[in-house]
């Protein structure tokens, strides 16, 4: 039997690469050949070291996942299979190795590498010190899961124009998307800095002209139905965005006509130390539409009403359905609603109400932050009625929607830090929620009553920071906030934009994980720093936990 096993163990390390002969030239540093193995028992020959170098087995090993790897000795090829919810645990991880006695692996085993990158090979060196053999590592990433939640992109067209400008273009973003494990799609159809729409069934508004003021549109399709299209025949949903309020001047005939019949003197009048002027004068961001004005709701329930009729859409999405901050509006129209509301006039306004102490920042920017409250019962009074006229949109377009399509869900995206949402009058939490009141000097329980949460399907979370974890201003903390707030009044989908730095698998890991559904913003950001791995990775890692997986 002896001859046999010698010949196995020659047949190894054939091809095995030898390291040459030590000199015979004497050498300023020690010689590394290895001695002979000394026994415990005096009366055996000493063990030679042991010339093998075969490798039987790896197992890659994280705290959560375990991947078990083939070897092919006759290739010196060590095969296995991982999955996305196993590719950033393999992209930072300790292996467990099974080879020929006294054997040692290179890399180390005990620090973490990146087994996932091409031509990665490890070898084994025998105990002998001179005898070697590499093996190289050939991983296949299994396909992306679909997921069980909705997954949604997020286009702001603008940014993302490049890749919307023909309906073969459309087409193929829409198929990159679907790829990168989405499966749907809210596509904003009227950008903030405009008033004019991105598509063409519209008796009130006119085809875009331009994006951002500058950026030229001449398309002869309509981006709304070659998106809608697009995502159907994929069994990807479709939401449309629009921009409620915000409103700048159009470029096309048909909007330039709707503006000067209805709306050109329907902006909002914002409060500035100099007094009280229109926001078109010295805007923060964008021109907003005054929500008192009855022609500003007029507009708002026939755009709403002519999407949803004219075009097969799964959701529509409110944005910038608020004011545009704390300083608007003072106009006639707001004093006489507010005084309504309270019941009596104001006597000195509006420094009863609140006064704005600054204008700019310390680098001379405009900011809309500095101000003073009058009387506080007043001003308590006025964020109450101002988050309750928002919170009266809601309701409307909701009726409006429903009336003509009770299967398109009502959605809307709002910014998580909701101690200062107060600011725009868009108290999205529940109206049985008493959180405001009991955490906030700015709100009373007409406040809390003022909440929305209950006439939406889906809320949108904007939970925009930069790190996931934490106990301040992070994507947990303002989790905990926004559950408490909101409870069971509507669905509740994380949202979270790559432009902050955030770690892209972790938070879609982390939104999948303890949300209804994720909405990522946005398409541009996502394709331009190629993210498409690390979001699957991320939702495939909360499957696997969730028990999702197959």
């Amino acid at each position: 039997m002896l001859i046999p096993f010698l010949a196995v163990a020659l047949l190894a390390c054939t091809p095995t690469q030898t390291l040459p002969e030590p000199s015979d030239e004497p050498s300023s540093t020690p010689s590394e050949e290895p001695s002979a193995v000394p026994s415990d028992d005096p009366s055996e020959t000493p063990r030679e070291p042991n010339s093998e170098c075969v490798l039987y087995g790896l197992t890659f090993r994280t705290d959560d996942v375990v991947v078990e790897t083939e070897v092919d000795e006759q290739t010196h090829t060590v095969r296995f299979e991982y999955g996305y919810d196993q590719l950033n645990a393999l992209k930072a991880c300790k292996v467990e190795a099974k080879m020929s006695e006294g054997a040692k692996l290179t890399p180390d085993p005990t620090q973490s590498q990146d087994y996932t990158r091409k031509n990665m090979q490890v070898r084994v060196t025998a105990e002998d010190g001179r005898h070697y053999q590499k093996y190289a590592l050939q991983g296949t990433l299994l396909p992306a899961p679909r997921p069980k939640k909705p997954l949604i992109m997020w286009i702001d067209v603008a940014h993302s124009y490049g890749l919307l400008s023909t309906p073969e273009k459309v087409d193929e973003t829409v198929q990159m998307i679907y790829d990168g494990g989405f499966t749907g799609i809210a596509v904003e159809v009227k950008t903030p800095v405009s008033g004019d729409v991105l598509y063409f069934k519209s008796d009130i508004l006119g085809y875009a002209q331009t994006l951002e003021r500058s950026r030229v549109v001449n398309q002869d399709f309509d981006l709304l139905q070659a998106m809608i299209d697009a995502c159907h025949k994929r069994d990807m949903t479709l939401t449309v965005s629009y921009c409620i309020f915000s409103f700048a001047e159009p470029t096309s005939e048909k909007s330039k006509a709707y503006y000067e019949a209805h709306l050109k003197d329907a902006f909002c009048q914002q409060l500035l130390t100099t007094g009280i002027e229109d926001i078109r004068e010295q805007p923060q961001d964008y021109w907003f539409l005054n929500p008192v004005h009855p022609a500003v709701r007029t507009y708002v329930k026939d755009v709403v009403a002519e999407i949803v009729n004219n075009y097969d859409i799964d959701g529509f999405a409110l944005d910038y359905c608020r004011y545009p901050n704390i300083r608007s509006d003072f106009s006639d129209l707001s004093r006489a609603a507010f005084e309504q509301y309270i019941g009596h006039p104001v006597e000195n306004w509006p420094d009863d109400v609140m006064k704005a102490t600054r204008d700019t920042d310390d680098a001379g920017k405009r900011n809309y932050g500095y101000y003073a409250e009058g009387d506080h019962e007043l001003f308590q009074q006025w964020m109450a009625w101002r988050a309750g006229v928002i919170q009266q949109y809601v309701k409307e377009i909701r009726d409006v929607v429903k009336a003509i399509k009770p299967q398109v869900s009502l959605e809307l995206w709002a910014a998580a830090w909701f101690q200062y949402r107060n600011e725009t009058g868009q108290n999205w939490g529940s109206y049985d929620s008493n959180w405001a009141s009991k955490h906030y000097s700015w709100a009373s329980p007409a406040y809390d009553k003022a909440g929305f949460a209950e006439y939406l399907d889906v809320f949108h979370l904007g939970n925009y920071v930069d790190n996931v974890y934490g106990n301040n201003w992070t994507m947990e903390y303002f989790t905990r906030l926004a559950k408490n707030l909101v409870g069971d009044a509507c669905t509740l989908y994380n949202s979270f934009g790559l432009y902050t730095g955030i770690a892209c698998a972790e938070a879609t890991y982390y939104s999948y994980r303890h949300y209804d559904g994720v909405m990522i913003f946005e398409l541009g950001t996502v394709a331009g720093a190629k993210q498409w791995d690390n979001i699957r990775s991320g939702y495939a890692r909360a499957m696997r936990e969730l028990g999702e997986l197959e």
